[in-house]
């Protein structure tokens, strides 16, 4: 266990400045980079890799001789079975006197000497012992490393001096690691090996001299004396060994692409992939009339749950006493030799030999691109980025599609064939699979295109898509490895909008506890006069100790509050960028907002201002009334802004609930023009087509319901009248919605057209009846519904995001590839480069001999920070000079010019209007001379370093670097062609939506012709300043997108509310009690005590909802 340190140093300084860490508890102090926590670590690894290389070597010294003495017991003992019958106690007491002799030989060599380096402590002084030169630092570093917090804390010795020797033993142990190493001893094996290949050598001469002499003994040893194994009235079976000298011969299936296999002198033990055929060769020990090999398998028991019988092979007599016998493998299981002998004897060797089949693994698929879900438009083209392996090879890639995950609107595609052979993956899509690597049936990368135009999706639908790889096992058959399924999801604006109200719902939760916290840590406490009269109020018998406790107490909620206030700021962006967020109601979430965050300043600002008084102990009344009156109306701010959100929240569902009821009414629209187009042409492929938009309408308005009805229930009841919604209308309307669907596919199914209009007219009554019922219901709730604008902005927003993300990816490719072709091309001109190099530097010490003999400290602040900017960005150039980094140099060159432009008009105007008596002016004059001679030096150097670099582009690129650019060229004409297509689109609306074209239009055109060039650029070759037109290009989309959101706010501006009830919410108002742990109990706590504090607030919340 690795044991954590402390930096004595930052102790230290800690100590010296208590009152700047206390005043700052929220800064941590950041980590020393040198601790002696690290130093003990580095030395107690370097210890520990000792340590192991010593173990393992006395481990293998200890094995090696156990293998000698094992390798000379089997020789004795086959020697002395061969001549003596094997008794049983014979056996017993061999086995005894082998596992003594084992066991001494393996403590002699392994444990005993293992023992003096069990510790960390031990092996640090073997080193010091082996390595004179470390003294005893090693073990003393080990001792006050691992004691390290102990000393500190106990303060009897000076930290810094052990922190000096940690780090010297460090750097000398780092130094030295290589003879530590080499002095670790090494094993000693040389007599066991030679004893092993003694071994070995008495069983090979006895294999050639006497074999049957030595398969007796070994046999012998093995099982004991032959005895009879079982007698019946027939016969009597004895189990004897058969046959010796086994040879295995492997035929594997022709799919693996294995090449065959012979295994000479074996124990007979099988390990094979399935399918292998086997060829079980050996020589019979004893004269047999006839040999079997019966094979006992593991294969599943028959249906009348009898196991499978053995199967027997016959054993072919070969010459030479050789018996031969073939079979496939195709389960594990056991398999023995049984034979009868020239004089009728049954015999069994009694030798269980293992067969092992190995199955054909399935094959892998790992998906690099893209995520599991993802957002799309239904024009985009998904780039899938996988890898397909399998242990013998492939047969074919493939890609399956469901519509939102149905199994019956499942369609596969064949992505590419074993032979080469490639497919499109949908009707439509003939883009070819590109980028492969590897071996192209075993292993395979592909980046392959998926163009969704085919599929027709819409918004809200959802396309699974699972990637298949196949492979090539005809013994037991392809194995299909299946990807995870990836969501390819078609956003909608709801769907955003949803999240936001979602995250609302999560601040209004977090706000809940916060107050719960400011009500269980009170600054202040219930006090009583003498008259019995009760108010809130500091003690007069606290003292500064319980002052203090009461401060530090305050801090956590107070903390949590400025967390809550940052979430609803990073929130508030992106409503503001909501095309479906009312201004209202982003005004009143805004309203809130501003109102916590001015608590939570007025708050933050007395508690920097009391926190050294609370940590000196002398924290005053006065001075903590203070802050328990900023707690009040952060308290009272807290209540409002809960029930604010909360009615917010509620007005934000019901709307999106009416605009989910009338998606079912565009719904309904389309199945009906399917109906009627089916209906006139009765074409089958048509029938099919509708069949599957049914399934996906029908499963879309599933949804819708659902969603719908969960809306409603979170609706809060003094709003709504939740009771008529469920009982008399609105949720018996929904099921009669799905009712009417499930009788219009039957209809379908028996080809009743008539009918099935007839029913989706009753559906549609009841969908009209359903939104009817909902906008009276709300009508005196409703925000003001979507405008036409809203919606073609948002389209237009994530045409632009999405264009942004193509061209930043583009930009970045460019960089990386021009920065490759610019480090190639520096290597074939170093030598030029360095000539160059030494020329500006010259030129720089002119430009900074200039920059010296400025009398800066005559000069304002502002001009001497001005010229200190220079001199760092004439240093930053110089080492870029230094590095020969002619890139990073160029781009110092431009910074220090322009700092050196900027120089030379300040002093241009602080000489202009300096007063001519003025002492300071003939100041400002040198100082004006000396930019002005500095900056033509500082021009050539920027302008020199620009012709390198376009030196070292021309001509530099290799072809496939070539092909690259030209690559990303063509990208970049993809990505120009989609924002034409934006620009006309947008051009196609200029009668509905002026604003829109006149915003937009000019942005384009411009990012359009940046794109041009990047793409001319990149065509020829011109990578870097591809780059800079890339870069321009991203400004202006950017630029496009803040016009579409001031486009956006200001028709937002000019929206109207809707004509709605202006009936007041009745709230109700009791006696105050105290707000309590439940959610429930704390908002009705909320509204029953504290209305009469902000009704005007409410007021004017309600007000502005029928405006």
């Amino acid at each position: 266990m690795t044991e954590a340190h402390t930096d004595p140093t930052t102790d230290a300084d800690a100590s010296e400045a208590p009152e700047e860490a206390t005043a700052e508890p929220a800064q941590a102090t950041p980590p020393k980079a040198e601790a002696p926590g690290d130093h003990y670590r580095e030395i107690r690894s370097s210890v520990l890799s000792v340590q192991r290389l010593i173990l393992g070597r006395l481990r293998w010294e200890g094995a090696v001789h156990a293998g000698a003495v094992t390798a000379a017991s089997l020789l004795l003992g086959a020697l002395l079975f061969a001549v003596v019958p094997a008794q049983g106690w014979m056996r017993a007491l061999f086995v005894l006197t082998w596992l003594g002799a084992t066991g001494a030989v393996v403590w002699w060599r392994t444990i005993a000497p293992s023992r003096r380096f069990a510790r960390v402590q031990d092996v640090g002084q073997w080193v010091e012992e082996a390595l004179p030169e470390f003294r005893n630092d090693i073990t003393a570093s080990l001792q006050f490393g691992r004691d390290f917090d102990t000393i500190r804390d106990n303060g009897q010795m000076s930290v810094a001096l052990i922190a000096r020797l940690l780090s010297a033993t460090r750097a000398q142990v780092k130094e030295r690691s290589r003879d530590i190493l080499a002095a670790a001893p090494r094993a000693q094996v040389q007599v066991a090996g030679l004893v092993i290949a003694g071994a070995l050598a008495g069983f090979a001469v006895g294999g050639l001299v006497a074999p049957d002499a030595l398969s007796r003994g070994l046999s012998g040893l093995a099982f004991g004396a032959s005895a009879p194994k079982e007698a019946t009235t027939d016969q009597v079976i004895e189990r004897s060994a058969i046959v010796a000298d086994l040879t295995l011969s492997y035929n594997f299936p022709a799919y693996s692409g294995l090449p065959p296999r012979r295994l000479l002198n074996t124990t007979g033990d099988i390990e094979v992939l399935r399918g292998t055929e086997v060829t079980f060769e050996a020589t019979a020990i004893r004269p047999v009339r006839r040999a079997e090999l019966l094979l006992k398998t593991d294969a599943a028991p028959s249906e009348e749950g009898e196991s499978s019988e053995p199967q027997r092979f016959l054993l072919e007599r070969r010459p030479g006493g050789r018996l031969v016998a073939r079979f496939n493998a195709l389960d594990s299981g056991t398999y023995t030799i049984t034979a009868t002998l020239e004089d009728g004897t049954e015999v069994e060797d009694g030798i269980q030999r293992s067969l092992v089949v190995l199955p054909d693994e399935n094959p892998r698929m790992t998906v690099f691109q893209p995520d599991s879900e993802i957002d799309v438009a239904p024009g985009d083209v998904v780039t899938f980025v996988f890898e397909a392996s399998d242990d013998f090879g492939l047969t074919e890639l493939a890609i399956v599609t469901a519509l939102n995950g149905a199994d019956d609107d499942k369609q596969r595609a064949l992505i590419k064939t074993l032979d080469g052979s490639a497919q499109a993956a949908v009707p439509g899509d003939s883009r070819p699979t590109t980028d492969e690597q590897g071996d192209s049936t075993r292993s395979i990368k592909v980046e392959h295109l998926l163009d969704l135009v085919p599929y027709n999706l819409r918004a809200k639908d959802q396309l699974v898509v699972w990637l298949e790889a196949i492979d090539n096992d005809t013994v037991s058959g392809p194995k299909v490895a299946t990807s995870e399924p990836i969501l390819l999801r078609v956003a909608s604006p709801e769907d955003k909008h949803l999240q936001i109200i979602a995250e609302q719902e999560e601040i209004v939760e977090a706000l809940i506890l916060n107050l719960a916290d400011f009500l269980e840590a009170p600054i202040d406490t219930a006090l009583t006069n003498a008259r019995g009269d009760r108010s809130r109020g500091l003690s007069p018998d606290w003292g500064p100790e319980e002052l203090g406790e009461r401060f530090k107490k305050a801090i956590p909620p107070h903390t949590a509050s400025g967390e809550i206030v940052a979430t609803m700021n990073a929130l508030l962006e992106r409503m503001e960028q909501d095309p479906l967020m009312l201004k209202r109601d982003f005004d009143l979430f805004k309203m809130t907002h501003d109102d916590l965050s001015e608590r939570f300043d007025a708050e933050e600002a007395l508690i920097k201002r009391l926190t050294p008084a609370a940590r000196d102990v002398r924290l005053s009344a006065p001075q903590l009334q203070r802050l328990a009156a900023a707690r009040k109306d952060t308290v009272r701010s807290t209540e409002q802004g809960i029930l604010r959100l909360d009615d917010l929240i509620a007005s934000q569902r019901m709307e999106n609930a009416l605009e989910t009821a009338k998606d079912l009414q565009e719904a309904k629209e389309r199945l009906r023009e399917l109906l009627e187009k089916y209906k006139e042409t009765r074409d089958d492929a048509l029938k099919a087509e509708i069949m599957r938009e049914m399934m996906r309408l029908r499963q879309r308005m599933m949804e819708l319901m659902a969603k719908m009805k969960d809306q409603l229930k979170d609706l809060p009841k003094e709003h709504i009248n939740m009771e008529a919604l469920e009982k008399e209308g609105l949720m018996k309307q929904a099921g009669d919605i799905n009712d009417s669907f499930s009788k219009i596919e039957e209809m379908l199914e028996k080809g009743d057209i008539e009918g099935a209009l007839k029913a989706l007219d009753e559906m549609g009554q009841n969908i009209d009846d359903m939104v009817a019922g909902m906008e009276e219901e709300f009508s005196g709730m409703q925000p003001e519904g979507l405008s036409e604008l809203d919606k073609q902005a948002s389209e237009i927003m994530d045409e632009i995001n999405d264009l942004q993300a193509q061209e930043e990816k583009i930009a970045e490719e460019t960089d990386e590839l021009a920065k490759e072709i610019e480090e190639s091309q520096r290597e074939m001109l170093e030598e030029a480069i360095n000539e160059f190099s030494e020329q500006q530097l010259k030129r720089l010490d002119e430009v900074e001999k200039r920059l010296d003999g400025i009398d800066a400290p005559r000069l304002h602040p502002q001009d001497q920070s001005d010229l200190d900017h220079a001199r760092e960005n004439a240093e930053r150039l110089r080492e870029a000079l230094e590095q020969r980094d002619i890139a990073q140099a160029l781009d110092e060159a431009r910074n220090l010019e322009g700092q050196l432009q900027r120089s030379e008009n300040n002093m241009k105007m602080r000489n202009s209007y300096t007063p001519k008596n003025d002492p300071r002016r003939p100041s400002y004059q040198n100082a004006k001379d000396g930019v002005q001679r500095a900056r033509p030096r500082s021009s050539e150097i920027t302008e020199a370093l620009e012709r390198m670099m376009e030196k070292a582009q021309d001509g530099g690129a290799t072809p496939d670097q070539k092909a690259r650019m030209n690559k990303l060229g063509q990208r970049q004409g993809e990505v120009r062609q989609r924002l034409g297509q934006l620009q006309k689109k947008i051009s196609d609306m200029q009668g509905e939506l002026p604003m829109l074209q006149e915003q937009l239009a000019p942005g384009m055109g411009e990012a359009g012709q940046f794109m041009e060039g990047a793409q001319q650029r990149l065509n020829q070759g011109q990578g870097r300043k591809a780059h800079g037109n890339e870069q321009m290009a991203l400004d202006k989309l950017g630029d496009l997108k803040q016009s579409l959101k001031q486009t956006l706010k200001k028709e937002k501006m000019g929206q109207q509310g809707r004509d709605v009830s202006r009936e007041p919410v009745a709230i109700p108002e009791e006696d105050r009690s105290a707000p309590r742990e439940f959610r429930e109990d704390l908002m009705e706590a909320m509204k029953e005590n504290s209305l009469e504090n902000y009704k005007p607030e409410l007021q004017l919340y309600y007000e502005s909802l029928v405006r």
